[in-house]
């Protein structure tokens, strides 16, 4: 479960349970039916702060965790489908200006949501990737495969983005961090207990039926698979762990981008 409020210190949550506000003042900025004041803050303020909210707040099935900005989201992403729904019908598209903002964002969604057109094009669209790959003869060109593939948000091997410099909020920079794994987390490519090399084996499954889509016989199909699931576990192997990956002072590596060639030659 996640906590619905940022951190707060126990005195302004005491200061809060305590006093009420004004008649025409504002509202508090914290919720108090959102606290559990039966509750004592010194034994547990986690449940001091947040047990009211717990309590009328039960994890949807479909979840593995529930928050507030869980929640904040789910009603963004549900705004942001009702915009593109009534930008994509066909009286929206016949009457929207042409090249607009509305226009475009009509046509690409009645485009992803055209079923039959995609099940008709069905891979096609990725040949030009596949292509690319096929053609691979030396470490230079899986360095240009690969950057292209991320221009397309697809993030083989590592991740690769802009965000804000850890030491210096004033600052974008470039970040890498570890990706490339189709399982959720190193440790299912590790582990040895059954439920994990079950769920391996599905995976594996998975993968080579991707294969078989694509027109690979069995055989053909099953040896994809087995070089996709090594070369994925690894990157496990070489990968943080989740608990290693807290540690903000272990994961910030900021270097020029002359040394970054050096130390990675070959991208």
């Amino acid at each position: 479960m996640i906590c619905p409020m940022k951190f707060v210190s126990v005195l302004s949550s005491l200061l809060l349970a305590v006093a009420a506000p004004a008649h025409g003042e504002a509202d508090p900025p914290i919720d108090p039916a959102a606290m559990d004041l039966s509750a004592k803050p010194g034994v547990d303020f986690f449940q001091y702060a947040n047990g009211g909210w717990i309590a009328t707040h039960p994890i949807p099935p479909e979840y593995s965790r529930w928050g507030s900005f869980i929640e904040l989201n789910e009603r963004n992403l549900s705004t942001l489908r009702e915009i593109l729904e009534a930008c994509s019908t066909p009286d929206a598209l016949a009457h929207a200006d042409p090249g607009s903002p509305r226009q475009k964002l009509g046509l690409f969604y009645a485009s992803g949501m055209d079923l039959a057109q995609v099940n008709a094009e069905g891979a096609k669209p990725l040949q030009p990737y596949f292509e690319q790959i096929q053609k691979l003869s030396d470490a230079s060109a899986l360095a240009r495969v690969v950057a292209g593939l991320h221009l397309v948000d697809a993030d083989p091997l590592f991740a690769f983005s802009s965000s804000v410099d850890e030491r210096d909020s004033s600052t974008q920079i470039g970040t890498f961090s570890q990706s490339g794994l189709g399982l959720p987390d190193r440790d299912y490519y590790l582990k040895t207990d059954e439920k994990t090399v079950g769920l391996r084996s599905a995976y594996r499954a998975h993968v080579a039926k991707m294969f078989a889509l694509l027109g690979d016989d069995a055989g053909t199909a099953g040896r994809a698979a087995d070089q996709v699931l090594d070369l994925e576990t690894k990157l496990a192997q070489a990968s943080k762990t989740r608990v290693e990956l807290r540690d903000p002072e272990s994961n910030y590596h900021k270097v020029p981008a002359a040394e970054l060639e050096k130390m990675s030659p070959g991208f």
